[in-house]
């Protein structure tokens, strides 16, 4: 299933707080989630966008 750049970003916030350059601690304080739940969702994005790192799903989630 393909999701849209938009929706990735949205996704529970992790997206958006990816794109800030935030860590995943720092994501899962702001989300009241387990680290290890951010985990999971950030390996689902670059997953998704099919880049191997933060920085590069970032450049793409900007674009």
């Amino acid at each position: 299933m393909f999701l849209s750049h938009e929706r990735l970003l949205r996704r529970d916030g992790v997206g958006v707080l990816l794109v800030q350059g935030l860590t995943n601690g720092q994501i899962a304080e702001r989300l009241v989630v387990s680290e290890r739940t951010v985990d999971h969702h950030v390996a689902a994005v670059l997953d998704k966008l099919g880049v191997s790192s933060r920085r590069q799903a970032a450049t793409v989630l900007r674009q």
